[in-house]
């Protein structure tokens, strides 16, 4: 399901059947369209990261119900979290993105394109989420915006408050739009000051980031976490400056002042550089930093807002007609043969994966 703004040349696709992803990101000028994403569209199977922009939920990262004295995770809370004196099984990066959303409307007008799709809570999660839920991803393009949303809803019966962490795992692949060197380009406003990542990919040791904008090859980039300011841009600019990304995370309301954070993450072979914005720490669902928790009957919201601009934005592709929304029956009919991604009872761990 794809939704164009055809007077800036920018699209969103997202498919409902894996997880409800933003599977598409593209950014036209006056000589072609560019796929901005990491195997944008691309579902061919590879080892390792599969890359394009996946939901993380209940569960962002990866979660451990206990961690031994040697700093190593026991093995049963590989990976596993406690509730109700119980541990259950987590998968990494949480369920909702191996699920098959259901589509749902899709409004257009002269202003906007929508594009959503809805997940709603069944018996194959209880055993790993005794909570009733319900969620819906929603994808909009106004101009040279996207605007990425998602909405959980506790359901009414639950016992109590609906505990997760949750996150939009972006994988960018720029160098359509910015040419191939296009990890020479920066990272401006995301401030000096962050943690590092340890071995099993939680918060290290504070880190500071001597340069600014601090440069994409800055090896402490690899793996960090950058503090998040609801409403306030982090941009990734082009190394010839003239191209612009900024992305600015919104949210109904956090658990701490230090819930939001950009999980930045670069791949070792320079194919693509995450920048994710998430809210509740890594293994959060299990130790509550930065955790939500919902109340029965109650629904708690968090959209990303990514603006995009060149210096010859006034070249891009010019139609008559201004926002359309598009499915493409070929895309659909290849998603409904695919199965949904299914995790591995004993899944790999790579460095991103």
């Amino acid at each position: 399901m794809r939704a164009i703004s055809q007077d800036s040349g920018v699209s969103a696709c997202i498919s409902p059947t894996d997880g409800a992803e933003l599977c598409s990101l593209a950014f036209g000028d006056s000589s072609e369209s560019h796929e901005l994403l990491y195997r944008g569209n691309d579902w061919t199977p590879i080892s390792g990261w599969p890359g394009r922009a996946p939901w993380l939920w209940p569960a962002a990262g990866r979660t451990y119900s206990r961690v031994g004295d040697a700093g190593s995770p026991l093995p049963e809370s590989v990976y596993s979290w406690e509730c109700g004196g119980r541990v259950l099984p987590m998968v990494h990066h949480g369920f909702a993105r191996s699920r098959r959303w259901s589509a749902s409307s899709t409004p257009c007008d002269t202003q906007s394109a929508t594009v959503s799709a809805r997940l709603d809570s069944g018996r194959d999660d209880y055993d790993s989420f005794p909570y009733d839920y319900r969620l819906e991803s929603i994808a909009s393009v106004s101009g040279s915006a996207v605007t990425l949303s998602m909405s959980v809803s506790a359901g009414s019966s639950n016992n109590g408050p609906m505990p997760f962490t949750i996150g939009q795992h972006l994988t960018f692949d720029l160098s359509s739009w910015w040419g191939v060197d296009w990890l020479q380009g920066s990272l401006r406003g995301a401030g000096s000051l962050g943690w590092g990542v340890d071995s099993l990919k939680l918060a290290g040791d504070p880190v500071r980031f001597a340069k600014q904008p601090i440069p994409l090859t800055d090896p402490l980039l690899a793996d960090a976490l950058i503090p998040a300011v609801l409403g306030k841009p982090v941009e990734l600019v082009s190394p010839d400056k003239k191209k612009n990304m900024a992305l600015s995370l919104n949210a109904s309301s956090l658990p701490s002042s230090d819930a939001a954070l950009w999980v930045v993450h670069s791949d070792p072979q320079g194919r693509y550089f995450c920048l994710e914005p998430w809210v509740g720490w890594p293994n959060g669902l299990s130790t509550g930093r930065g955790r939500v928790l919902v109340n029965p009957g109650d629904t708690w919201r968090m959209s990303l807002r990514i603006d995009m601009t060149t210096a010859n934005q006034q070249d891009s592709v010019d139609t008559a007609s201004k926002h359309v929304v598009h499915i493409k029956p070929a895309v659909v009919d290849s998603m409904l043969q695919r199965r949904p991604t299914v995790t591995p009872k004993n899944e790999r761990v790579t460095e991103d994966g």
